[in-house]
């Protein structure tokens, strides 16, 4: 156990230093449209945590329930639950988006997302759907399952009990107030209606992956929501 949490001690250290911090100092005048290689190591590197927190995840159920028991009805509830969270979630982006972007228009005649529009950098909209499915699952990956499993397995000392005790319920509280925060000023970027945008948004999608339990709805609502967007965009664009 003691050579285990070093190891992903040492592990979350090259993390954050490699994907996780350097978005946070990005600002407007700073950023450039990712490349092809930047998008493929992105999506190795997510592929790879992911299926880390998914078998350690395993090990750790396969530990506690000795018994497993498979029935077709829990398994069509399961998937009911699922589309519902999946609704719920990708309607609470796009009603988050319209009300900040009738906001920000309010206030400086300009939206938020206007600098998301392609341009010189994106041959064409088509070209940008690939690369929000590669950004949506590794954002997903990152900070609903790589930043709060680490800080949980850090500071909380009974993650999953039922029964936590006041420190753990302060940690855990704590834990998810941080993974949103950095989800949303990594953002920065787009300036500062997106980190709140983004805020938000993260704070739906981690509720949407507490209650679904799988990382593919909140990655589905995710993705739909960046494309929904980009083509309201892009005609609002082409008629301007």
């Amino acid at each position: 156990m003691y050579i285990k949490k070093h190891y992903l001690a040492i592990e979350f250290a090259f993390i954050a230093a490699l994907c996780l911090l350097p978005p946070l100092f990005k600002g407007p005048e700073q950023y450039a449209f990712p490349g092809i290689l930047s998008y493929l190591c992105s999506f190795c590197i997510s592929i790879f945590l992911y299926f880390q927190c998914s078998l350690y995840g395993k090990y750790k159920k396969a530990k506690s329930d000795k018994k497993k028991t498979v029935l077709n009805a829990s398994e069509i509830l399961k998937f009911a639950l699922n589309s519902s969270y999946f609704f719920l979630t990708f309607g609470t982006l796009i009603v988050t988006a319209v009300c900040i972007n009738i906001f920000t228009v309010c206030l400086s005649n300009r939206a938020f997302s206007a600098d998301l529009v392609p341009g010189e950098n994106a041959a064409n909209a088509a070209s940008m759907i690939p690369a929000f499915f590669v950004s949506a699952f590794y954002e997903e990956v990152m900070y609903r399952m790589v930043l709060p499993g680490f800080l949980y397995y850090f500071f909380m000392k009974n993650p999953r009990s039922a029964c936590r005790s006041k420190r753990d319920i302060i940690c855990f509280y704590a834990t998810e107030l941080v993974s949103v925060l950095v989800f949303a000023f990594s953002h920065r970027y787009a300036g500062w209606a997106s980190v709140l945008n983004s805020f938000i948004a993260g704070i739906a999608l981690r509720k949407c992956y507490l209650k679904s339990k799988n990382i593919f709805t909140g990655f589905a609502a995710h993705f739909l929501y960046n494309v929904f967007m980009l083509c309201l965009l892009s005609i609002a664009h082409g008629r301007s």
